[in-house]
């Protein structure tokens, strides 16, 4: 299957800092974290040392 031409390919980007910080803030509070940050902690499942979100969450912000 190809993409129509006026349809641009999906690209997805590394969380920055501010993303981190967002989603630390949001997770604190209950709310809905980015699914940019969370596609970076689904990427870490199955490997060796997953870790459970709020862990992961914390060592990314630093």
């Amino acid at each position: 299957m190809e993409h129509e031409p006026d349809i641009a390919a999906y690209r997805s980007r590394a969380p920055t800092l501010e993303d981190f910080t967002r989603a630390t803030a949001m997770y604190a509070v209950g709310e809905n974290v980015d699914h940019f940050v969370v596609g970076q902690w689904l990427r870490t499942w199955g490997k060796p040392g997953q870790k459970q979100f709020a862990a992961w969450l914390r060592e990314q912000h630093g």
